[in-house]
C-alpha cells in the first residue's frame, strides 16, 4: 500500500470520527494542501481539505469568519457551505500519519467545471458572472468582524514588490513595460487608498469559478472558491483581478469581459473615478502575475500552470500597454457613461455649430443625393468578394453626372462593400466582418478640394495603399472653447496633395488636400470619407467600419459628422430594421402556430450562393434550405426575371414557348412512360393535385403511407401526412388512410410486410386501394433513406392490388442525390405519379406534378384543370432556367462529390462521438441523427436542440427532423464548395467538444 493511499485511510477515519462522514474517497489535485472529495452512499458530495504544515489558525479563522457571513447575509451567493464538525466546530486539529498536527475541515461539494475548461465562453455566462461577483462584493462590504488574514502577495494595492524582481525576467523590453506600469500604478495609487476598503475575495481567477448548466445547455456560475487570499481593498480591485484574467483566457476577450462588467455594473454600479482607475489595475495585476510567474518558474521550470500563466500575462501586458485610453473608453461606454470624458460637451458643442464651421469643399451639400449601400443594395454582386468595376461605380452616375453632382452615403449604414481580408475578423467566409460605415461619404470628382472646418492640429496622416483601403489619410485634433479634444479623419485623398507634416497647425478653411482617384483611393469610386472620434483609437489603427456586435460604442466613440458637413444628422443616418418591431408584428398580426427557427430569430435580408446575411451584414452559412436549389440569388435566374417581368406574365390559358421549352426539358429527365405535366404553385398543391390524379383514375379512396410522413397543408395534403394529423389537436386518421412504419435502417424499422395485411383489411370491408404516397426519401421523419428493396416490395404489392404509387420528390429531385437525378432512381422503382416542389423555382413559387398519357387521360373527364399563377411564363422560364443551370454548373456531380467529402467528415466525427448514433444519406441530402445511448439508442432531443441553435451562433443553418427532433436536417443549395463543407466539419466538432454535451446534459 503506498502512503498516498494510506494517507486517505488516515483522514478517512478522522472525518468518520470528527464528522460522521463516511463514503467514497477521491484525491484531488492541489498546489500546497491535501484535498478529497467524499461521495457518499446517498451522492451527497463533500470536499475535505488538510492544510498544509504549520497553517496559521488566522488563515482560516478569517475565511471560515467571512464565508459564514456570506452564507448568512448572502444566502443566494454560490459559496462553499463549511460543515460543522460533531462538535459543532468550523475545523479541526488533527496528527497526520508524521504526528504532526495539521488543520482539517469539510466544505459541500458545489457541482460544476472550472471557467478554464468551459466551452464556448458566452455573454450570458459572463453577465451573471459579473452580477455574481457584484452581488459578493455588496454582501462583503456589510462584513465588519475584526480578522487578520496573514498578508499577501496578491494585495493588488500593494503591487511594488515586484520591481525588485523585475530584472529577474532578463527581457530589456519588458523590464521597462513593467516598470512604465508600475510608474501608471504610482500616479492613481493616491485615488486608488482614498477610495473605501472592504474585505474582498482578491484572486477570482478562471480556477477558483465554477461553471454549471441548465437543461437548455445554458451555462451560469454556479460556484465562486478559495477565500484564502483575501485581503482588504476597494472593490474596483476584485474588478480588475477577475477581469484581468478573463481578458487572457483563450476564448473571450474583450467583448466577453465587457459582459462581465455590464453584468457587475447593473448590481454594483461602478463609478466614474473607479472605471478611470480599472485598466492600470487591470495591466498591474498581470504585471504582478508574470512577474511572480517568473520567480516560481526559477523552482518549477517545468510546471505547465506556471508556463502558461508566465505566457497568457505576457501576451496581454506586451499587446494592450499601450491601450489605456481605448480600454478605458471602452469599460466607461459599457457602464453607460460618455466613452470618453467631456464626450457630452463636445458634441453639444459640434451641434450647436458655435465655431461656424468652414465648407469642407466648394459645393453646397444640402440638397445633395443620399444613396443608399445596405443590405438592399445590390453591390457587390458576390458579397464576399467585391469586383473592381463595382468598386468605382458605387453611386451608379454615369460619367458625366459624376463630374457634376454630389452623392451623400450615410453614417452607420451596414454595407457588404468590404470584402478584403482585414475586414474579416476570422478567417472563414461566415466570420465576423466589419460592415458598419462610420462616417458620411462624399462622392464628388477626383481633384476635388478639401478644406478643414475647425481650426486643429494634424496628428497622422499616412498613405495606406492596399485595396479597399483609406489611401492618403490624415487625422486633425480639434479642441471646445474648453480645451477638450477631438479628432476629425479624412480619407481617400491624394497621397500627393498632402503637403503638411504631423504636428503642424491648420487653421480654419485651410486646405487639407484633394480627392483622390481610383489608383490611390484603395481603389474606390473618388469621394471623401469624413469620421468624427472623441478619442484616438487604437493607436495607429483608425477603423472607418465596425463590427455590427460593436456598434453600441462605436456609434458613440465615431459621432456623426454631418454637423461639420451642414447637413441634417437625421437625413443621412441610416435607419436600422428593428427585429423586435417584426417579431411584436408576429405576434399580433399573424398566426401563433406560424413559427420562426431558432432561439434567436435571423432577419435575413440578402442570400448569394450557400450564404445569407442578415439586417447588419452577418454572414451565415446556410446548410438547410434547399428551396434555393442552385444557390441563393442565381444572377442567371434573376437576371431572367427583370427581363421577363418588362415582357409578360400570364398564365396557361394562353400560348408561350416557355412552358413548351419547360415540358420538354423536364419530361427528358424521366422515363419514357412520363409523358404529362401539371404545373401549379407549389409542392402542396402539387400533392393535392396527384392525390386527385390518382383517386380520379383508380375510382378509389383508401391511400397507404409512411408513418411521420409529410406532404403539404392543403386539406387533402394533410389527410395524408401524420405528421401533420397525429399532432396534438390535429384532424386524427381518416378511416380511408392506411399507416405503415417509415423504414429506418438504425433502428432496424422493416415495413415492407405491413403492407399486405393493410391490403387484406381493405379488401375485407369491401374497399379498394387508390394507391400509396410517400418520399422517396422521408425528410421529416429524420433524412430516412429506405433500405434496397422496401419500396420495391410495397410497390409491387400496391400496383398488383390495382392503386398508383406517388413519389413525393419534392426533397431528392432535380440531382441532389448526386449519382441520381430523383430518389426513385436510387431505390429502383418506377412509380405512376411524381411531385416536384420548391427547389425546381429556385425560390419562387412552382411545383409541378409529372405522370402517364393513362393516367392523364383519365383526368381529363370534362371538369377543367387550372392554377391561375401554375405554369405562368415567368414561373416556366424560371424552373427551366433551374434545370439548365443543374445542367450547366454540373451541380449534380458537385453534389456527388461535396457529399462524398462531407460523408467522410461526418463518419469521422460519429467515430469520435458518443452523441452520434447515426449518419445516413447522400448527395446533399444528409441526417445526422443525435443519441444518448448506443445500446439503448434513446433519441437526444435536448442535445440536438443545443447543437442546431449552437451552429447557429457560430452562424451555420442546419434543422432539426424525425419524431423526437434528434435529427441534424443536412440540405444545402447544390453550388456547396469544398471550403463551406469544411467550415460546418469544423464547427460541428467544436460543438461536439463544448462542455455541455462533453459533460453530459
Amino acid at each position: 500500500m503506498d502512503n498516498i493511499e494510506t494517507e486517505k485511510i488516515h483522514w478517512a477515519q478522522v472525518v468518520s470520527d470528527r464528522w460522521n462522514l463516511s463514503g467514497q474517497y477521491k484525491i484531488l489535485n492541489s498546489e500546497f494542501d491535501f484535498n478529497f472529495e467524499l461521495i457518499q452512499s446517498n451522492d451527497s458530495k463533500f470536499i475535505v481539505k488538510i492544510m498544509r504544515l504549520n497553517c496559521e489558525k488566522s488563515f482560516l479563522d478569517a475565511q471560515v469568519s467571512i464565508l459564514e457571513f456570506l452564507r448568512k447575509d448572502g444566502s443566494e451567493l454560490p459559496i462553499p457551505k463549511i460543515i460543522k464538525s460533531v462538535s459543532g466546530k468550523s475545523y479541526e486539529l488533527a496528527a497526520d500519519l508524521n504526528n504532526d498536527e495539521r488543520i482539517i475541515w469539510v466544505l459541500e461539494k458545489i457541482e460544476g467545471i472550472m471557467l478554464s475548461n468551459v466551452s464556448p465562453i458566452s455573454k450570458n455566462l459572463m453577465l451573471d458572472l459579473g452580477k455574481k461577483v457584484a452581488s459578493l462584493d455588496l454582501a462583503s462590504k456589510k462584513f465588519t468582524t475584526d480578522i487578520d488574514p496573514p498578508s499577501n502577495k496578491w494585495d493588488l494595492t500593494k503591487p511594488l514588490w515586484i520591481r525588485d524582481n523585475v530584472p529577474d525576467i532578463s527581457d530589456p523590453e519588458l523590464e521597462l513595460i513593467i516598470n512604465e506600469i508600475l510608474d501608471d500604478f504610482l500616479n492613481i495609487s493616491d485615488r486608488l487608498n482614498h477610495l473605501p476598503h472592504y474585505w474582498i475575495h482578491n484572486d477570482l481567477n478562471d480556477q477558483n469559478l465554477l461553471v454549471g448548466f441548465l437543461s437548455n445547455g445554458q451555462a451560469f456560475l454556479s460556484g465562486i472558491l478559495d477565500f484564502g487570499d483575501l485581503s482588504k481593498s476597494p472593490t474596483i480591485c476584485n474588478v480588475a483581478i477577475c477581469s484581468a484574467y478573463l481578458l487572457i483566457l483563450p476564448g473571450i476577450g474583450l467583448n466577453m469581459q465587457l459582459e462581465f462588467l455590464r453584468g457587475y455594473h447593473s448590481i454594483n454600479p461602478i463609478s466614474e473615478e473607479e472605471l478611470d482607475i480599472l485598466f492600470t489595475l487591470i495591466i498591474t495585476r498581470l504585471a504582478v502575475s508574470y512577474v511572480n510567474s517568473s520567480i516560481m518558474a526559477k523552482d518549477k521550470p517545468d510546471d505547465p500552470y506556471v508556463i502558461i500563466s508566465q505566457k497568457d500575462s505576457k501576451n496581454f501586458v506586451w499587446n494592450m500597454v499601450n491601450g489605456k485610453n481605448f480600454f478605458t473608453a471602452r469599460f466607461r461606454n459599457i457602464c453607460d457613461l460618455p466613452p470618453v470624458k467631456g464626450g457630452s460637451e463636445v458634441i453639444e458643442y459640434l451641434n450647436q455649430g458655435k465655431a461656424g464651421f468652414h465648407p469642407i469643399i466648394r459645393k453646397p451639400l444640402k440638397d445633395a443625393k443620399i444613396i443608399s449601400l445596405d443590405l438592399e443594395s445590390i453591390i457587390p454582386i458576390d458579397p464576399h468578394s467585391i469586383t473592381q468595376s463595382e468598386a468605382i461605380n458605387l453611386t451608379g452616375r454615369s460619367e458625366s453626372e459624376s463630374q457634376s453632382s454630389i452623392n451623400l452615403g450615410k453614417y452607420l449604414e451596414p454595407r457588404l462593400i468590404y470584402t478584403a481580408e482585414d475586414f474579416r475578423l476570422g478567417p472563414e467566409k461566415n466570420s465576423d466582418r466589419r460592415t458598419i460605415h462610420l462616417g458620411i461619404d462624399v462622392f464628388a470628382p477626383f481633384g476635388t478640394e478639401i478644406f478643414t472646418p475647425l481650426e486643429g492640429e494634424v496628428i497622422h496622416s499616412e498613405f495606406c495603399d492596399k485595396p479597399l483601403d483609406y489611401g492618403g489619410f490624415v487625422v486633425i485634433e480639434h479642441r471646445t472653447p474648453n480645451g477638450i479634444s477631438f479628432f476629425s479623419l479624412f480619407g481617400h485623398l491624394d497621397p500627393k496633395s498632402l503637403r503638411f507634416h504631423e504636428g503642424e497647425h491648420l487653421g480654419k478653411g485651410d486646405l487639407i488636400g484633394k480627392i483622390g482617384s481610383k489608383s490611390v483611393n484603395g481603389g474606390w469610386e473618388p469621394h471623401l470619407h469624413l469620421q468624427l472620434a472623441l478619442g484616438l483609437g487604437q493607436e495607429n489603427n483608425w477603423p472607418g467600419v465596425c463590427n455590427p456586435d460593436d456598434i453600441k460604442f462605436w456609434s458613440q466613440y465615431c459621432p456623426n459628422p454631418a454637423t461639420l458637413l451642414g447637413i441634417n444628422p437625421g437625413a443621412i443616418t441610416f435607419r436600422k430594421i428593428d427585429k423586435n418591431h417584426l417579431i411584436q408584428n408576429r405576434i399580433k398580426s399573424f398566426s401563433g402556430n406560424l413559427k420562426l427557427s431558432y432561439k434567436d430569430p435571423i432577419l435575413i435580408m440578402r442570400g448569394f450562393k450557400n450564404y445569407l446575411f442578415d439586417e447588419s451584414g452577418r454572414c451565415y452559412l446556410d446548410f438547410y434550405n434547399n428551396v434555393p436549389h442552385v444557390g441563393h440569388s442565381h444572377s442567371r435566374i434573376a437576371n431572367l426575371v427583370n427581363k421577363q417581368l418588362r415582357l409578360i406574365n400570364s398564365n396557361t390559358r394562353y400560348l408561350h414557348p416557355s412552358q413548351k421549352k419547360l415540358s420538354e426539358n423536364l419530361l427528358s429527365k424521366f422515363p419514357s412512360s412520363f409523358e404529362v405535366v401539371f404545373f401549379v404553385n407549389s409542392g402542396s398543391e402539387a400533392n393535392e393535385l396527384a392525390l386527385r390524379l390518382a383517386k380520379t383514375y383508380t375510382g378509389n379512396k383508401d391511400f397507404v403511407t409512411f408513418d411521420h410522413g409529410y406532404h403539404g397543408n392543403t386539406n387533402a395534403a394533410i389527410e395524408v401526412s401524420p405528421y401533420k394529423f397525429n399532432k396534438p389537436n390535429g384532424i386524427g386518421k381518416q378511416d380511408w388512410v392506411h399507416v405503415i412504419d417509415c423504414p429506418n435502417e438504425f433502428r432496424d424499422v422493416d415495413p415492407r410486410y405491413q403492407i399486405t395485411k393493410i391490403l387484406n383489411d381493405i379488401q375485407a370491408q369491401g374497399r379498394s386501394l387508390g394507391g400509396f404516397i410517400s418520399e422517396t426519401f422521408p425528410s421529416v421523419a429524420g433524412q430516412i433513406i429506405p433500405q434496397p428493396g422496401i419500396l420495391q416490395h410495397i410497390y409491387e404489392e400496391v400496383k398488383a392490388a390495382g392503386g398508383v404509387c406517388i413519389a413525393d420528390e419534392v426533397q431528392t429531385g432535380l440531382g441532389r442525390l448526386g449519382g441520381y437525378y430523383f430518389g426513385f432512381e436510387q431505390q429502383k422503382i418506377l412509380p405512376d405519379i411524381v411531385v416536384l416542389g420548391k427547389p425546381i423555382g429556385n425560390g419562387h413559387p412552382i411545383g409541378a406534378v409529372v405522370t402517364t398519357q393513362e393516367i392523364a387521360k383519365a383526368f381529363n373527364n370534362g371538369i377543367e384543370f387550372f392554377s391561375t399563377f401554375g405554369g405562368s411564363d415567368l414561373s416556366c422560364l424560371i424552373a427551366n432556367e433551374v434545370l439548365e443551370i443543374v445542367d450547366d454548373e454540373m451541380l449534380g456531380e458537385n453534389s456527388k462529390q461535396m457529399g462524398s467529402f462531407l460523408e467522410k467528415g461526418l463518419v469521422a466525427l460519429k467515430l469520435g462521438s458518443s452523441l452520434i448514433g447515426d449518419v445516413r444519406g447522400m448527395g446533399l441530402f444528409w441526417g445526422v441523427e443525435i443519441i444518448r445511448n448506443f445500446e439503448t439508442k434513446e433519441p437526444g432531443t435536448s442535445e440536438a436542440n443545443y447543437i442546431c441553435n449552437r451552429l447557429r451562433d457560430k452562424r451555420i443553418l442546419v434543422g432539426l427532423e424525425g419524431p423526437y427532433e434528434n435529427i441534424l436536417k443536412i440540405r444545402p443549395p447544390l453550388s456547396l464548395i469544398h471550403d463551406d463543407v469544411k467550415i460546418f466539419l469544423s464547427a460541428f466538432a467544436d460543438v461536439l467538444e463544448e462542455s455541455y454535451l462533453r459533460e453530459g446534459s
